[in-house]
């Protein structure tokens, strides 16, 4: 469905009021479980979807990436395509101090 609507010039920056874009609501559906599978991402990004795009709280998609371990891969995939792994939130927080107090960091020494 999201390869026909894409093809057919669905507008992938749309975001709603919280500004969640649609990219950002995909990576909420796979959060806890699976990981997003990497063509379903490249189909997004080569629709102009932004990934360094920021929310109402300055998060990206990395940021709610880097939270989970399960979505290594992703992460992987986001840095490969030039995300910004420096930003910060709203309250100055790295991605870096994100993933530690998750936890995340740690698991991956």
């Amino acid at each position: 469905m999201a390869s026909l609507l894409c093809e057919n010039r669905a507008d992938t920056s749309f975001a709603d009021t919280a500004g969640k874009t649609v990219l950002y609501k995909l990576t909420l559906i796979f959060y806890t479980g699976n990981p997003i599978n990497p063509a379903l991402l490249n189909l997004m990004l080569s629709h102009r979807t932004d990934i360094n795009y920021t929310d109402i709280e300055s998060s990206t998609v990395l940021y709610l990436m880097a939270k989970n371990l399960r979505q290594i891969n992703t992460v992987n995939f986001l840095i490969s395509q030039g995300t910004d792994i420096n930003a910060k939130d709203l309250q100055e927080n790295t991605l870096l101090y994100t993933a530690t107090i998750t936890g995340v960091y740690f698991a991956c020494l």
